[in-house]
């Protein structure tokens, strides 16, 4: 994954995930996500795109005041949806990069943290 300005917004960011993975037949399918969003992270435009052996296809999402118009495109052809009223709706990566952000609560452990000293119970108690 990867964090960046956008350049086509400035102030806001641009993340992008290239994936590459196998279907149940062994074959390649290559994966890639592009979100961008506001200064304040507020989500702008999810781009979607799969591409495997013999097939493709592609979803563009953006918000549109308080709307989410979703098109697709794929060896169906072409959809349009629009969803309104999404309330404070986000995308995937960009929810990763909000939680990452959020500094850690008063008191609270990271899972990481409650592993490490659970195995070392488990341990010492054998």
């Amino acid at each position: 994954m990867r964090v960046a300005p956008d350049t086509t917004n400035p102030g806001g960011l641009r993340i992008e995930e290239t994936l590459s993975l196998k279907d149940e037949a062994g074959k390649p399918i290559k994966i890639q996500r592009i979100e961008t969003a506001e200064r304040d992270l507020r989500p702008r435009e999810c781009h979607y795109r799969e591409v495997s052996e013999g097939a493709s296809s592609t979803v563009e999402a953006r918000i549109n005041g308080d709307t989410l118009v979703v098109e697709t495109l794929d060896d169906d052809g072409r959809s349009r949806v629009e969803i309104p009223h999404i309330g404070k709706l986000t995308f995937p990566l960009l929810f990763r990069e909000v939680a990452r952000r959020m500094p850690p609560r008063r008191g609270a452990r990271s899972r990481a943290t409650s592993t490490i000293r659970s195995c070392g119970r488990s341990r010492g108690a054998s």
